[in-house]
């Protein structure tokens, strides 16, 4: 009797041995589940360009872009060569004229998002309502063609996902239709979402580059 409740006790172990992978798997496939990809105005990092060209309504322009000849393409963005090289190449840069983003595609996927907006206290409010506190925030002092020193801001996101979202103030001058009238500077915030592919080969293609003092 006391040896079958040891065999019985010795399989009840084996059993819960066997089963334990398949918890640690399944709690790791709920993980990964549950990481989503950083999203940019209803698109993706590394979302596909026909996931794009689809989400975007972009796929009549395209069909109408290839039924063109190129010569006759008409120089409105998004422009037909953009379109077509980012469906059949896979690497383009698609702008538009009155949305900011500028999208950037490598190896059939969107790779980066950039974008130049107002103000940064307010888009950098906007970025923490959407995508929490930056990981690193700091100040930068730079001086200005006047004499003046402006502190300018800088801040950065790291993603579930690996991608990296970079924010800083930078300085345009504008001049004034009036010609006699003094050029004046601007606070301009520049956005720009990188995924965790784009990251990593920037960092390959940095690591290749030789040294120029050897």
């Amino acid at each position: 009797m006391n040896t079958l409740r040891v065999l019985h006790g010795c399989s009840f172990v084996l059993s819960l041995l066997l089963w334990i992978p398949l918890f640690a798997q399944a709690g790791q496939d709920k993980t990964v589940a549950q990481v989503s990809k950083t999203e940019i105005r209803g698109h993706v990092l590394g979302e596909t360009a026909q996931e794009f060209l689809t989400k975007s309504n972009l796929l009549g322009r395209l069909a109408s872009c290839r039924a063109t000849p190129p010569k006759l393409w008409p120089e409105s963005t998004p422009r037909c060569g953009a379109l077509v090289a980012a469906a059949d190449v896979g690497s383009a840069v698609i702008e538009f004229e009155v949305a900011p983003p500028t999208y950037v595609f490598e190896e059939g996927k969107l790779s980066k998002v950039w974008m130049r907006l107002g103000p940064f206290a307010e888009n950098f409010r906007f970025l923490t309502e959407k995508y929490g506190n930056p990981a690193i925030q700091n100040q930068e002092p730079v001086l200005t063609p006047y004499g003046t020193t402006w502190q300018l801001v800088r801040a950065e996101w790291h993603m579930p996902d690996g991608a990296v979202i970079r924010a800083w103030e930078s300085i345009v001058r504008t001049r004034p239709l009036n010609i006699a009238a003094l050029e004046t500077l601007t606070r301009v915030t520049s956005i720009e979402f990188s995924s965790k592919e784009e990251i990593e080969r920037v960092k390959s293609k940095e690591a290749r580059k030789p040294n120029p003092l050897n």
